[in-house]
């Protein structure tokens, strides 16, 4: 289920999904756009083009079976390879060619910097979600479907 409350423009959109593997989120971000295209994830400024470079370089080796485990924190590592990072490198290459990728969120949470980029396909998109330790190790990854 997903509840997104857009103050400013006066609109609440619910979404209530009761299917195994839904994004109730992708459909409200959807609707909101649709509502008013302001709404839509849009790039915000990058003013740290090294992990912006950090997260192209992931992508590209996580579609190829060649990240290094090292990058992500002991705890993410343990959780992440080798089964999850062989299931990310199917689904990365089945998207093809990564034609783009835009910062559209940048916040901390408790001692991790948190990421959100916008990754756009030759066959599709996604959202990916990432924390980064004060020591730049991949502490949590998330690649999220998403319109």
């Amino acid at each position: 289920s997903y509840i997104g409350r857009y103050v400013d423009d006066k609109v609440t959109v619910i979404v209530l999904d009761n299917l195994t593997g839904g994004n109730a989120g992708k459909i409200g971000r959807h609707v909101a756009a649709l509502y008013n295209p302001e709404l839509a994830r849009k790039a915000i400024a990058d003013k740290e083009p090294e992990v912006t470079s950090f997260v192209k370089d992931l992508v590209q080796k996580l579609s190829e079976g060649s990240a290094d485990p090292n990058s992500f924190t002991s705890e993410s590592r343990g959780e992440i390879f080798p089964a999850r990072a062989e299931r990310v490198g199917r689904l990365l290459k089945s998207l093809g060619t990564l034609n783009n990728l835009e910062l559209v969120e940048r916040g901390e949470k408790g001692d991790f910097r948190v990421y959100g980029y916008q990754l756009t396909f030759q066959n599709g998109s996604r959202f990916l979600k990432m924390s980064l330790t004060k020591e730049s190790k991949i502490a949590e990854i998330a690649f999220i479907d998403d319109f």
